[in-house]
């Protein structure tokens, strides 16, 4: 069930793929006579493949309601198995609530604090991740809407990432300090500064490496991820400066290039600010959520205090007011 599952996220199959290839797996649970502790990880690996595709943005805590349950989550997955529309019915039954994104759901703000996040330290890379990667897996903090990665990086000097393959990604850049140089399979090569941001559409497939060219200095980034809204399209690379005054939004990424921004394949607008003691505002239209990332500095939203490496996730609210002295990148998602 594992590997199924991550089949189908390495390789974006549709559900309906492996879906025969799950119900038989279930169905060898049900019939052997596994310990207790072994048909609740199978359970687990189920409900992770089953919560993450079938229904749109089903916080992955649903997967938390059940494996403490035992023979409760037998019979969910039974349920589920028997009557795949009917998991959201059975699920409520269970301790806790599942919880949707949106959706009407009365106002929410939900602090991510850094400390929380995941780490990999490989001595010349220092990272942290908000939202599952690599061999940091958290069932509860695995995407936000089509939000997939923030990763907070520093690679040392002389440091980088070799070649490696994306593809069907939309894959953005922020470097905060330092120097980050970059080259693809599309034939870019480049050196992204402190304060620019690179954008790239891995789409049909892209290689690319990143490294940093200094031999004294470190470099300190934020890459990020957003599923897009359509496989398959054709790979891109894009990069830009922007040096907005302070308290104020600057777009950098956006459906439809607004405000001198890079395109992103998404229903998503990413901005930046650096924030000040006067009070700067970002509305949220209906049915529309916010993920707010403090990347340097501190800030303050809806008096909520935050530090670097913390964020706050926004449902239902119908806006954001920002004070303090930091940098911070909000995702406006549909």
């Amino acid at each position: 069930l594992n590997e199924l599952a991550c089949r189908y996220v390495a390789e974006r199959l549709p559900l309906e793929d492996i879906y025969p290839a799950v119900k038989f797996e279930l169905e060898r649970l049900e019939q052997a006579p596994l310990p207790d502790s072994l048909r609740k990880l199978a359970g687990i690996a189920w409900f992770k493949l089953y919560v993450s595709t079938t229904f749109d943005n089903l916080l992955w805590q649903a997967v938390d309601n059940v494996r403490q349950r035992g023979d409760r989550l037998t019979h969910a997955a039974a349920f589920a198995l028997n009557d795949r529309q009917d998991l959201p019915a059975q699920l409520s039954k269970l301790q806790r609530p599942v919880v949707y994104h949106g959706r009407g759901n009365a106002p929410m703000l939900t602090i991510r604090r850094a400390a929380a996040r995941g780490t990999t330290d490989f001595g010349w890379l220092d990272s942290k991740h908000t939202f599952s990667f690599g061999d940091y897996a958290d069932p509860q903090h695995h995407n936000f809407r089509t939000l997939r990665v923030i990763n907070d990086d520093r690679v040392a000097a002389g440091q980088g990432f070799g070649t490696h393959p994306h593809r069907d990604m939309e894959i953005f850049t922020w470097v905060l300090s330092g120097e980050l140089a970059h080259k693809d399979s599309m034939g870019t090569g480049a050196t992204i500064r402190a304060g620019e941001w690179q954008a790239m559409s891995a789409g049909t497939g892209v290689s690319h490496s990143e490294f940093n060219p200094s031999p004294t200095v470190p470099v300190h980034l934020l890459q990020m991820w957003i599923t897009p809204a359509k496989r398959g399209l054709t790979p891109q690379y894009q990069q830009q400066a922007f040096d907005p005054p302070p308290g104020t939004w600057q777009t950098t990424l956006s459906p439809d290039g607004r405000d001198g921004s890079m395109v992103i394949h998404q229903d998503a607008v990413i901005r930046t600010a650096t924030l000040t003691a006067t009070p700067l505002a970002h509305a949220l239209a209906p049915g529309r959520g916010a993920w707010l990332h403090v990347a340097t500095g501190t800030a303050t939203v809806n008096g909520i205090a935050l530090q670097a490496g913390d964020a706050v996730a926004a449902e239902g609210e119908p806006d954001l007011t920002l004070t303090g002295d930091g940098r911070v990148v909000l995702f406006d998602l549909g």
